[in-house]
């Protein structure tokens, strides 16, 4: 068989999404038990940070790199050269075989390039074979890598030019992830990693069909996003205020950020599902992106620590509960916002238990106040679903009381939250602000009638009262 019919049945070679990923996955997870076997590792047991970190995310994004690097080289459909960039998947078990080999049995301590021998190493192939960074395995693989990339891209191409910047831009982004601890902060490295797959991602996507990750995108609710993200960080603070003395941990805020926002997208698919929302998205593949929103979330709270990944759980399964049957509690009418309330609290509660896994550290009251709090601003959203709740028999305040009446109690409520919450913490100082804050919502709810004007006075209010205390 020749190299075209090869590379002709290798990128219309059969299998789906998730069939794709478990394969990827699964050298992965080979290429971690060979390191434990044969490789002088200085981690020797399986920790779920390092594991997700070094053997799941950066395998991930060197591979969604080469893809995307063949597809813009080449300009072939971005499905077909992630296919093509497969074959170089079952090299990545070759490097302990490698090193097994010419350590004479001892294997080698693999280690990220740095230091000040960055430039040497860049200008030198990663410092010739064997240097003290680099491994014999991982040099030679390297090269096979490289083999492969001039060889598909001229093939495909015809074009030297061409080939030589597929070669140069395949050893930069290769060079760039051998010594990624250096372009960012150490407290932030395994973060980094994860927004960096995260982006590979969404531009992979888009390559692959722009139109349905802008009918993600619109359909992903980023103000309520915003709002359970905001409440994680309030949570944050408020684990800085009441226990100072503490060592605080920026990663794990980011992650739990992260897994706020995964576990909100999550829900959101599941409430479309059951609400049979008609998308300009296959519905088999909707669904299983929801299990993909949920794998990000429960693999980000595991960088933090378990009880992050209860809590997490937990929101999970209360959206679950609130959209799906035999429950789905949404067709209670305005009653639904007390699964709202407790999502909202259940999100501060992410925030605290981020810095300490101890989460009967955590100030009752405020948990208790962000519940009360929410469960009655989130009658916002009936609002914008006035029409459909009707249709459905859902009894919300728009629905029994007609838009006019509706919004003008909906005003009146969601202006009395802020200055509730303030009475509700004691922060006295904040009374007044709090009053203008709610005059001000209750102004723009009445004149534009629109849940964006609450999230506004909402985001700003929040804001203020995390400003207030940080600093006062």
């Amino acid at each position: 068989m020749g190299l075209k019919q090869i590379i002709k049945r290798l990128e219309n070679a059969r299998g789906s999404f998730w069939q794709w990923l478990v394969a990827i996955l699964a050298f992965c997870f080979l290429r971690r038990l060979l390191d434990l076997m044969l490789e002088a590792d200085s981690y020797k047991t399986l920790v779920a940070g390092n594991v997700i970190r070094n053997y799941i995310l950066w395998y991930v994004g060197l591979f969604l790199a080469i893809a995307l690097i063949l597809h813009f080289i080449t300009r072939e459909k971005i499905e077909k050269t992630t296919k093509a960039a497969f074959v170089f998947w079952p090299l990545i078990l070759l490097v302990p075989v490698i090193d097994f080999f010419f350590s004479g049995g001892q294997g080698y301590t693999l280690t990220f390039i740095g230091g000040c021998d960055f430039w040497q190493e860049f200008f030198s192939f990663f410092g010739y074979l064997g240097s003290h960074h680099i491994t014999y395995g991982q040099t030679i693989v390297s090269l096979l890598g490289l083999l492969l990339i001039v060889t598909y891209a001229f093939f495909k191409t015809s074009n030297v030019l061409r080939t030589l910047v597929a070669g140069g831009l395949y050893y930069l982004t290769a060079f760039f992830y051998f010594s990624l601890p250096l372009f960012t902060l150490p407290k932030i490295f395994s973060f980094s990693i994860f927004a960096l797959v995260l982006v590979e991602s969404i531009i992979w996507h888009a390559c692959l069909n722009l139109k349905k990750l802008k009918e993600l995108i619109k359909n992903s609710h980023l103000l309520r996003s915003m709002h359970y993200a905001g409440l994680a960080l309030l949570g944050y603070i408020v684990f800085t205020v009441y226990l100072p003395g503490e060592i605080i941990n920026p990663q794990a805020v980011l992650f739990t950020v992260i897994a706020s926002f995964f576990a909100f997208q999550g829900a959101v698919v599941i409430n479309n599902h059951y609400d049979k929302k008609k998308l300009d998205y296959p519905k088999k593949e909707y669904s299983l992106l929801g299990f993909l929103f949920f794998l990000i979330m429960v693999a980000a709270s595991l960088y933090v620590n378990t009880t992050l990944v209860l809590v997490m759980l937990s929101y999970y399964l209360v959206s679950f509960i609130y959209s799906a049957p035999p429950i789905r509690f949404k067709r209670f009418g305005y009653w639904n916002n007390l699964l709202i309330g407790f999502e909202s609290a259940l999100m501060f509660a992410s925030g605290f238990v981020s810095q300490s896994p101890d989460i009967k550290l955590m100030p009752i009251n405020i948990f208790f106040t962000v519940f009360v709090v929410f469960s009655i601003a989130s009658n916002i959203k009936d609002l914008k679903d006035q029409k459909q709740d009707k249709k459905e028999g859902i009894q919300t305040i728009p629905v029994i009381l007609g838009e006019r009446r509706g919004v003008k109690v909906l005003a009146l409520l969601t202006s009395l939250c802020f200055p509730l919450s303030i009475a509700m913490l004691g922060l006295w100082q904040l009374f007044m602000a709090s009053v203008i804050f709610g005059a001000l919502n209750g102004v723009l709810l009445l004149k534009f009638k629109t849940e964006k004007t609450v999230f506004a006075c909402y985001f700003a209010f929040l804001l203020v009262l995390g400003c207030w205390l940080l600093f006062l």
